[in-house]
């Protein structure tokens, strides 16, 4: 974008003219902020250059750095539209097995000490997610009440996954992950805690309407 500037008599841009120009840049650079990030409560969701990254209390937890559905990897991951207690992404992807472009919507939404990223695309059979975060260690921690079909981990950096659907991890005690869910679809919630109430908190929160 270029400015352009209209001198006055003696060579150099009004006061009123410069006070524009600061305005207009801090209102382009606050859109671009709005644009790229979504924060609800204690959590924030910023996308840059492909990868998102989720934090809370302003500690990073991971980023997801690579989508793929059935053999269509990631190509392009946009913010679609939000509200105070949702976001919808739009996926592109490589669309190797139909030869064009496949899009998919992500969406992230708010709940009890943690958000859930869902996605179900009607023409999905299977997703895998890749993430990096911190040299995390993860602890199974399903408890009697979770359905046979469901899984629960607790990360030694004070969050928690709830996956509807098993997964196959690759990397499992250290990131950067790969979880396969042998799955049609996209069903992952995350906790943060730190402290382990909190994150038990959101679980049985969720777990109880499953």
């Amino acid at each position: 974008m270029k400015f352009v500037t209209f001198k006055t008599k003696g060579g150099l841009p009004s006061l009123l003219q410069k006070i524009l120009i600061v305005a207009m840049t801090a209102f382009l650079y606050l859109d671009t902020q709005a644009q790229d990030t979504w924060v609800n409560d204690n959590f924030k969701v910023t996308l840059q250059e492909g990868t998102l990254s989720i934090a809370a209390d302003d500690k990073k937890l991971l980023e997801v750095t690579g989508i793929t559905i059935d053999v269509s990897s990631l190509e392009s991951m946009e913010f679609e539209s939000m509200s105070s207690s949702q976001l919808t992404l739009k996926v592109g992807l490589d669309g190797v097995s139909t030869g064009t472009q496949n899009v998919a919507e992500l969406k992230i939404t708010k709940v009890k000490n943690g958000i859930r990223l869902s996605s179900n695309p009607e023409w999905a059979k299977n997703f895998s997610v890749k993430v990096q975060g911190e040299k995390d260690h993860f602890y199974t921690a399903n408890a009697i009440d979770l359905p046979d079909e469901n899984a629960f981990y607790i990360s030694s950096s004070g969050y928690g996954y709830l996956f509807k659907s098993k997964p196959n991890f690759s990397g499992f005690t250290n990131t950067p992950l790969e979880l396969s869910l042998n799955s049609k679809e996209l069903d992952w919630y995350i906790f943060y805690g730190p402290d382990m109430s909190k994150i038990h908190e959101g679980y049985y929160s969720v777990v109880n309407k499953l």
